[in-house]
């Protein structure tokens, strides 16, 4: 597109990817070499465009519907004033990264989505469900939830538009600063926690560095 090429996983709009090889394999069979076929393209993201225009089906539609619906009322109805706002305040963050203006501008910005999602959750956990803020458990969150979010940008290093750190640094680079904010994350949980957490954030420290090890650029979803 544009004297550029984009590779993606997606092949329609909804929900579609490679992630289930069976599913993959008989959309692959749909469209043999050489057929000449017609591309949706999105012209201020061009790695997100699709072949298909596949809708999704009537029972997820209903899905999406009610559980926004049923989810708002058990907010509602189960916090107080001050609960409430803080609800708020983190789902306008949320909302806020998909908006027009951070998608045009902010999200364009090098390396930012990965402590943008930390700082969403971090909030989360360190102000929402507690009755005051917890600077300790929200640089543990903001931490641990960034370097989760490295290895998804190593799955995506050759669909993403914007530079991220796997194609900044590369992705053994990256691997070893994702090993670095879960180990501070967790050293952080062994000095502030009590013994239980500490101990339960440790055993999960290890899986995640088993996951981060494994991750490579072409894992599937």
């Amino acid at each position: 597109y544009q004297n550029h090429r984009y590779q993606a996983s997606r092949f329609a709009y909804f929900n579609m990817g490679a992630g289930h090889f069976d599913q993959a394999q008989a959309i692959l069979n749909s469209y043999p070499v050489g057929k000449q076929i017609e591309i949706y393209i999105d012209p201020n993201q061009p790695s997100q465009s699709v072949i298909s225009q596949q809708k999704p089906p009537m029972k997820y539609l209903g899905y999406f519907m009610v559980m926004p619906i049923l989810s708002f009322c058990l907010i509602v109805f189960n916090h107080n004033e001050i609960r409430l706002l803080k609800w708020a305040v983190i789902v306008i963050i949320g909302l806020l990264y998909n908006s027009f203006f951070l998608e045009k501008f902010i999200r364009k910005i090098p390396l930012l989505k990965v402590f943008y999602v930390g700082l969403t959750w971090a909030l989360i956990n360190a102000w929402l469900i507690l009755p005051e803020f917890n600077w300790e458990i929200f640089w543990i969150s903001w931490l641990f939830i960034s370097a989760l979010v490295l290895p998804f940008d190593i799955r995506d290093m050759k669909s993403d538009d914007v530079v991220t750190f796997p194609i900044l640094i590369g992705v053994q680079k990256t691997k070893y600063l994702a090993y670095l904010l879960v180990f501070v994350a967790c050293l952080l949980s062994l000095i502030f926690l009590d013994v239980e957490f500490a101990l339960s954030f440790l055993i999960t420290t290890i899986f995640t560095f088993i996951l981060i090890y494994f991750s490579e650029n072409d894992n599937q979803e």
